[in-house]
């Protein structure tokens, strides 16, 4: 018994593949953009869930402590390295600290607008 479904099944797997090898060669400079602008771990593209400045304290849980969390480890001078558990406790009372002392700040444990500028700014 022959197959009628061979020819379309075999157009589709043509059609893929034309696909797949016209996507892998596409022009060097699209792939410099896609490189370019891809988030990494330490990058400030991989935060970003928050980009306002409300005052953020310790004993809050929010999206808000996640984000100082995240930008704190983004400073590879900064000796520790945070959970993101969005829980503002010790460690990360510790790590806004470090930063407010070491951005020439006043070093009050919370997170405001200066903060958060230094935080996104600072060359710490």
């Amino acid at each position: 018994m022959k197959s009628t479904h061979a020819r379309p099944i075999a157009a589709f797997a043509v059609s893929a593949a034309t696909l797949l090898a016209l996507t892998a060669a596409s022009s060097p400079a699209a792939a410099q953009t896609e490189q370019s602008t891809a988030p990494t771990t330490m990058s400030p593209l991989a935060c970003g869930r928050y980009n306002g400045t409300a005052i953020t304290t310790y004993g809050q849980r929010n999206i808000r402590v996640w984000e100082v969390q995240c930008l704190l480890n983004n400073y590879s001078a900064y000796p520790e390295s945070l959970n993101q558990d969005s829980d503002f406790g010790p460690a990360t009372l510790t790590g806004v600290k470090w930063l407010q002392r070491c951005a020439g700040i006043d070093v009050d444990g919370e997170v405001g607008p200066d903060t958060w500028h230094a935080l996104r700014t600072s060359p710490c």
